[in-house]
């Protein structure tokens, strides 16, 4: 039983390894779609580049603390 509270502590932090990846995918994946709808709607201000990231700044924010927030419940 003692073995058990280590492994699972270890447990609730590789869930927040990926973290960093999982944000710059993210933001970038948000930030070429955005890019590729500049282009094809010939904006030259960057209106879709600039909204998507913001876009998914946010949503890579929202999973981050929903992750968080799910992981102090399981305590």
């Amino acid at each position: 039983m003692a073995n058990k509270k280590p492994r699972n502590q270890l447990h609730k932090y590789m869930r927040f390894a990926g973290a960093g990846i999982q944000i710059g995918v993210i933001i970038f994946l948000f930030f070429k779609i955005g890019e590729w709808l500049d282009v094809k709607y010939h904006k030259t201000n960057e209106l879709y580049t600039n909204i998507l990231t913001l876009v998914g700044v946010f949503l890579s924010i929202y999973m981050i603390v929903k992750e968080a927030l799910k992981l102090g419940k399981d305590e």
